[in-house]
């Protein structure tokens, strides 16, 4: 399994601004030859972002480390990839 977690929006030249939130992309790679019928994500929220509990959905804890749990109604299948979301906010 890889991982790799990018920014979602595209945004230009925007300047950003304290309260801002931010939708982060974290694609799953299945490059292993099993299937993948369950994954715990554990992210890392940097300094200078708020892991924001009500605007993500499946995901749980807290900041430093939040964790996802994929899976149960999803199978990924070797050399497929799926994309979980994360908003953080901007302190």
């Amino acid at each position: 399994v890889a991982l790799r977690k990018t920014i979602a929006d595209t945004l230009g030249d925007v300047i950003l601004g304290y309260g801002d939130t931010l939708k982060f992309n974290i694609q799953i790679f299945n490059q292993g030859n099993v299937i993948i019928d369950s994954l715990v994500i554990s992210d890392y929220v940097p300094d200078g972002f708020a892991f924001l509990p009500g605007f993500n959905p499946g995901w749980s804890g807290s900041a430093p480390t939040p964790i996802y749990e994929w899976g149960a109604s999803t199978n990924l299948l070797p050399g497929d990839s799926a994309t979980v979301c994360i908003y953080l906010q901007l302190i």
